[in-house]
């Protein structure tokens, strides 16, 4: 329902558009002028307020909002939440359609806002998820900016997510960044969101003892996927020391980098060392090395494994090239803005995936 007033908005600005620009008849223009000039101050009135508002339903589990919030992007990433709230700046804010906000790779910042309706939630409290993923601050980049607005327009108060500096936010292993809020919470809110990793974030309101049940499903689907992995790497060890086979031990290597990097892209490792909204600069290193060392110790074992040296030599030589370009990217990823060695891993991993699969199917 609320999604459909969204688009029924942006349809019936586009129809304005349209119209407008349409070569009629001066008499029909002059008669729908005055129609089409009211329709259009609703229209421009009405993005100058919040977004449309998303009803809480205290009888709903879950409620995915990213479509129906809008977005502004800050390519300069200079912007203030000043300047976002200034007299006239809503008109640049675009609905969102999808169920998840996904924009990539991407230097800018984003600003979203939404408005929710309390009236129907009976006064019970809700909690308000951002991810998973949980979107923290890198070296260069990256982390959530809550700003809550009153009906005027002045902003409330400010909460970067992570740093638990509010009694409302709610610490979590495998969930995304979490907020319990109420009506008086606020019912404007303002997001600034940029990121050190492709911008992905679903945004979900959840009853409270459901989103409980549901981080608790996540935990216990984590421990046994580590315990899984780790049963794996030591057996393998084992195996290496019976029988002395190296393959065995670059198999143990890919498996290790694997699990790391689930420890790492999981943020489980700034959540044990308290650090969820802005780490140490060894653990955003570890954060960054741990993708380029995962193919590397993938496509080591696959090469010990098949012995690719011993029959195709060009293959094992455009192999040898591929790794050494993952150790350049290595070293890339001291740079500090991130975006410079994310492309070129982007473009070494779309070269890897079908050179291990010809791997596979030359050796047999």
């Amino acid at each position: 329902m609320h999604g459909q007033r969204i688009l029924e908005s942006s349809k019936l600005l586009r129809l304005v558009q349209t119209t407008s620009l349409s070569i009629v008849p001066n008499s029909q223009f002059m008669k729908s002028f005055p129609t089409l000039t009211c329709l259009g101050l609703a229209l421009g009135l009405m993005s100058n307020g919040f977004a449309q508002d998303i009803v809480v339903d205290p009888d709903i589990a879950s409620l995915p909002i990213a479509e129906f919030v809008e977005y502004y992007e800050d390519a300069s990433e200079t912007l203030s939440i000043d300047d976002v709230l200034a007299p006239g700046f809503g008109v640049n804010f675009i609905a969102h359609d999808r169920d998840i906000l996904h924009f990539g790779i991407t230097s800018s910042a984003y600003w979203i806002r939404f408005n929710l309706d309390w009236s129907g939630s009976n006064e019970q409290s809700q909690v308000l998820e951002f991810g998973p993923p949980k979107l923290v601050a890198g070296i260069a980049r990256g982390g959530i900016e809550l700003f809550v607005i009153d009906d005027d327009g002045k902003l409330v108060s400010q909460h970067k997510l992570g740093t638990q500096t509010s009694e409302e936010e709610i610490k979590t292993l495998g969930r995304g960044f979490a907020l319990l809020i109420d009506p008086e919470y606020g019912s404007h809110f303002l997001l600034r969101i940029t990121s050190a990793r492709p911008l992905r974030l679903p945004i979900t309101l959840w009853k409270v003892e459901d989103f409980r049940a549901a981080a608790q499903n996540t935990n216990t689907l984590l421990g046994m996927q580590y315990g899984i992995l780790l049963a794996m790497v030591f057996f393998n060890l084992f195996l290496f020391f019976s029988i002395k086979e190296p393959s065995y031990l670059f198999y143990v290597a890919a498996i290790a980098t694997q699990t790391l990097f689930i420890f790492l892209d999981s943020k489980h490792l700034r959540f044990i060392f308290d650090e969820l909204y802005r780490g140490s600069y060894w653990i955003d290193m570890s954060e960054r090395l741990i993708y380029p060392a995962m193919i590397i110790t993938a496509l080591m074992f696959q090469r010990s494994l098949l012995k690719i040296w011993e029959y195709n030599i060009k293959l094992d030589n455009v192999l040898k090239v591929l790794l050494g370009g993952l150790v350049l990217v290595i070293v890339l990823t001291f740079v500090p803005d991130e975006k410079v060695f994310q492309y070129p891993l982007i473009l070494l991993i779309v070269v890897s995936i079908p050179l291990a699969f010809y791997n596979n199917l030359d050796a047999i």
